[in-house]
């Protein structure tokens, strides 16, 4: 009878472990599983593993039955996870628009974003607005941002996969997964220590009781003979002797996993052509470019018969590049590899016995130099000054010297003496001053292909930012529009006018020239005397407030007026009453003043001071005693319109109020 709870699939490309349940599986195994490393993936309906090991992998045929082939790529699998993104991002993108046009429905009702105005009939319905907007604007940003997450995690999914299929990549594991076999190999490799008696670390005496000799006696039974195993020349550790055979065992089993890895990694490498680096015979005194520029081959640097970098010349931050960072090659020319090579020929090095110098044994040069970076070879000149190849006092260097650092005086150095070693003096002459040979400097053409390539890059790079920019500027407005808050004006007399009757007003103006708004406030009546002219030069708006809130509110309306700009639409913050010959005058004036105490009427006798002659003033002002007394006759006297206005026209208010109009030319 088949017990097995689901099937387990093994990949090479991700070296991961993938089991897929039939059904809802036990406690018990579930637990193992999760013991083990496994991590449930509830999109794709698996159990992964992070990695193969000997223990997962017996594991996963033990509950599935055998251990098979996984049947799609990284990269398809990649493709699917992507398109599980995508569509994640699509429905946050969808949900951000809707969230964002219901922003706007509630937004167009209230004029160019015009602030709560404290004491006003239109504060609480401006808050509870207020607040929805708010909350849609957050919503609308939110899904913005995750929708632009879930677009990234795709292509980065995509990105990932591609990333890890590449040549240079897989040529990199190759070297890692060859470490590792190396790195098993020597796990049981003795490492010249041979067998010691060694002490284990968990011994404890059997009682706290025991005499000296007791515990001597103890200790001594409890002795195994130790192994000191690892790589050869650093690291390593004592293991018992007994353990060697089970530690060799799965060593072995690793090492058969790994070198199934690395067998299916190089046939993969191969099939992709190779690394760009192994596509060429590469040559001293031959150019190869890496994403940097391009330099000059000084040097094969090579391991078991196998090229692993090149030393190269004028390279801005290292001397060697690996051969899997290498994107270009082009041979030498006839006698490029002999100035290569002349230019990068090494001085004879001396062993002299020069007054203060160090004596020392071969042995003890080398334990120092390689433990120690204080003692190098330097180049010097016939009088023993060190020269580097690039001195800027004009000395040529003639031989090298070993050196040794001065104990307490921080970057001063000496000579260093062989005693065992042959004496070989430093030349009498001094050096034929001849500038040693420079190293030829990079093919243009390479360079080009370079510069070339990074500016493209460049150009597509930029060009998907400024997309991005424009796809994402309405919801950065927002972003500012919620760090910057509500704005709170106390305007308890402010009465903004009616659309409708804004726009009458501004026909019965009949605007042109150089028109006046006395108290703008939310810029209603500016906005409707901009959108009644026919063209930008037709009108020039000249608009005052007094409250510093609403004038920086009108400046921002140039932006979203019709035929609005800097030259035809002026601001002046203060008061209107304290305005006098600063403005000018006026073909028309439209205003809507305060009503308080009779303040519509100073109001409206100041602005007919700005009027030209043949002007026109329209004017909304309180429908009470004072008004009929001091302005009705000077609408009748100009022939004007006296024309009360409907209960209710200010909404939220019992305020009466009369539209009127003022001939200048009449008066």
């Amino acid at each position: 009878m088949n017990n097995h709870v689901g099937t387990a699939t093994y990949s090479p490309e991700d070296n991961k472990i993938r089991i897929t349940p039939f059904a809802r599986l036990d406690k018990d195994v579930y637990e193992r599983l999760r013991a083990a490393g496994f991590i449930w993936a509830p999109k794709q309906g698996v159990f992964v593993a992070p990695m193969w090991t000997p223990g997962r992998a017996d594991l996963a045929e033990e509950l599935c039955g055998e251990l098979g082939d996984e049947d799609t790529t990284l990269v398809e699998r990649a493709e699917t996870r992507a398109e599980r993104f995508e569509g994640y991002a699509e429905r946050r993108a969808g949900d951000a628009e809707n969230a964002r046009e219901s922003v706007e429905r509630i937004a167009d009702g209230i004029p160019f974003g015009q602030p709560i105005l404290v004491g006003h009939h239109s504060e609480r319905h401006a808050r509870k607005d207020a607040e929805k907007i708010e909350t849609g604007m957050r919503r609308a940003v939110k899904m913005w941002e995750t929708a632009k997450y879930w677009e990234s995690r795709a292509a980065g999914a995509l990105r990932h996969a591609k990333y890890k299929e590449s040549p240079e990549v897989r040529y990199r594991r190759i070297k890692t997964i060859e470490a590792d076999i190396r790195a098993q190999v020597a796990s049981y490799t003795p490492n010249g220590g041979g067998r010691i008696m060694q002490t284990p670390w968990n011994w404890k005496p059997s009682s706290p009781d025991l005499t000296r000799e007791q515990r001597d006696a103890e200790e001594l039974a409890a002795r195994v003979p130790h192994v000191f195993v690892g790589p050869k020349g650093r690291g390593g550790h004592w293991v018992a002797e007994e353990a060697l055979p089970r530690i060799k065992a799965r060593a072995e089993r690793w090492i058969s996993h790994l070198e199934m890895r690395l067998a299916y990694e190089k046939a993969m490498l191969g099939e992709s052509g190779g690394i760009v680096g192994q596509r060429y015979d590469i040559q001293v005194g031959g150019k190869v470019t890496d994403r940097w520029g391009v330099y000059v081959v000084k040097k094969l640097n090579k391991k078991g018969g196998e090229l692993l970098s090149v030393s190269v010349a004028g390279h801005s931050y290292r001397t060697a590049i690996p051969l899997d960072e290498i994107t270009g090659y082009e041979p030498p020319a006839e006698g490029d590899a002999e100035k290569v090579k002349k230019a990068t020929k090494l001085l004879p090095l001396i062993n002299y016995r020069a007054p203060g110098c160090v004596e020392m044994t071969s042995a003890e040069w080398q334990e120092n130099s390689k433990y120690s970076d204080s003692y190098w070879v330097g180049s010097f000149d016939v009088e023993g000054g060190y020269v580097s190849r690039w001195d800027k006092d004009g000395r040529i260097p003639a031989y090298r010297q070993r050196t040794a650092p001065v104990r307490g005086q921080h970057g001063t150095r000496v000579p260093v003496f062989l005693t065992d070693a042959k004496e070989t003096a430093p030349p009498r002459k001094e050096p034929a001053r001849e500038p040693l040979p420079e190293i030829l400097p990079a093919v243009e053409v390479l360079a080009d292909d370079l510069a070339a390539e990074r500016a493209e890059r460049l150009a597509a790079a930029n060009e998907r930012r400024a997309a991005e920019k424009v796809e994402s500027a309405p919801y950065d407005a927002m972003k500012q529009s919620l760090r910057a808050g509500v704005a709170v004006v106390s305007a308890p007399q402010l009465f903004p006018t009616p659309e409708d009757l804004a726009r009458k007003m501004a026909r019965m103006a009949d605007c042109y020239g150089r028109v006046l708004e006395p108290s703008a406030g939310t810029g209603v009546l500016v906005r409707a005397i901009q959108n009644y002219a026919t063209g930008a030069d037709n009108v020039k708006v000249c608009a005052v407030e007094k409250n510093y809130k609403l004038a920086d509110g009108l400046r921002a309306l140039r932006d979203k007026v019709l035929y609005a700009n800097d030259s035809n639409f002026e601001v002046v913050q203060g008061d209107f009453l304290e305005q006098n010959g600063n403005l000018g005058k006026f073909d028309a004036v439209v205003m809507n003043p305060p009503f308080e105490n009779g303040a519509d009427i100073k109001h409206i006798e100041h602005a007919l001071r700005f009027l030209k002659p043949g002007g026109r003033l329209v004017a909304i002002c309180a429908d009470g005693p004072r008004q009929n007394e001091k302005l009705r006759p000077m609408v009748e006297a100009s022939g004007g319109m006296w024309e009360p206005l409907p209960s209710g026209t200010f909404a939220g208010t019992a305020v009466r109020a009369v539209l009127l109009t003022i001939e200048a030319g009449a008066q």
